[in-house]
């Protein structure tokens, strides 16, 4: 059976993409899995460290966090010119897998690592596309994309009123958590270069991959772009928070959690040799003050600030410019 992906390859294009569906994505077959692996033994453990893991919302480092992966199942290889593409699925939280596009550029040895996560909602269709693979490795750097908690194929089980935003200190949480054990699980791997990883996020992506920066040596170079962040200005104004929920999500007890949770605290510590900014203008995601926080955070760093979508396309996406600042900083 062939699926129709519609995948945005920019700020308003689209592009029509057909792919095969992964048997990763069946859910009846995380079902299964989750029962075997109770079967063998493996997530009774986990369901053993779920409180524990629960309690520790806020907590960006994993140290102490009683995490047991489970072995990763490993899906099709795909091979096409210039790169090979294979999802891996991975899983360290009880009912959270993850699924991994690991795409490698053809005829390098141990190449460089980046791992891209881009912004809610964004699912894994962009990973399918030919384009896509093409792009990030032409360079000669392996890539590995993912989605967040509560995104995608990873938001389930949950009430309607429960989502990335309203959840946000569990989303950022988990996602960063989640960088980490990533990079555990590419050290196991005896065919990319786990001393040379980089990082590009984009929206709340950006936000994790900042956050994740300010734990985690083993990323050598964070490149973001449009970053969320300055909590209390982007929930008063941001059009991303319904209007059903701006009373709520705009309240001390919700917001006093994401004070430690701020990524443009981060931004400075990082340093110009690790961390690059990125902004996008008009982007009505993030409101005037909470770019001018970020601007404010990210002085004395490099920034680029792209005007227009046009500029944008001309300075970014042609010729994926956009990748050229982390693959020297990975291959130099």
């Amino acid at each position: 059976m062939i699926r129709l992906i519609v995948l945005a390859t920019g700020l308003t294009a689209a592009t029509l993409v057909c792919a095969q569906p992964s048997a990763l994505q069946n859910r009846d077959q995380d079902r299964d899995q989750a029962s075997e692996s109770r079967a063998n033994g493996q997530i009774d453990t986990a369901d053993k460290a779920d409180k524990t893991q629960a309690d520790t919302v806020g907590q960006l480092s994993i140290k102490g966090i009683p995490f047991q992966a489970i072995t990763p199942i490993l899906g099709q290889v795909e091979e096409h010119p210039g790169y090979t593409r294979q999802i891996v699925r991975v899983q360290w939280r009880n009912g959270d897998p993850i699924d991994l596009f690991i795409v490698k550029p053809v005829g390098r040895v141990l190449p460089p690592v980046t791992l891209f996560l881009y912004s809610w909602p964004g699912d894994t269709d962009r990973f399918f596309s030919d384009a896509w693979c093409r792009t990030v490795t032409q360079r000669g750097v392996a890539a590995v994309g993912f989605v967040s908690a509560l995104t995608g194929n990873r938001y389930h089980d949950r009430p309607w009123k429960e989502w990335f935003v309203s959840e946000l200190p569990e989303a950022l949480t988990d996602s960063v958590q989640d960088v980490q054990m990533i990079l555990n699980y590419i050290e196991t791997r005896n065919d990319l270069d786990s001393s040379r990883i980089g990082m590009f996020g984009q929206g709340s992506g950006g936000t994790i991959a900042l956050l994740a920066g300010s734990v985690e040596p083993r990323l050598k170079a964070v490149d973001v772009i449009d970053p969320w962040g300055d909590w209390p200005n982007w929930f008063a104004t941001s059009p991303v928070v319904p209007a059903s929920q701006h009373e709520q999500l705009n309240r001390l007890e919700f917001l006093k959690p994401l004070k430690a949770l701020d990524p443009f605290e981060s931004l400075p510590k990082l340093g110009p040799d690790r961390v690059r900014v990125q902004e996008v203008s008009p982007n009505p995601v993030n409101p005037a003050l909470a770019k001018s926080a970020l601007h404010a955070a990210a002085a004395g760093l490099p920034f680029i600030e792209y005007t227009t979508e046009e500029d944008y396309r001309h300075r970014a996406m042609q010729d994926g410019l956009i990748l050229s600042w982390l693959t020297l900083k990975l291959t130099k």
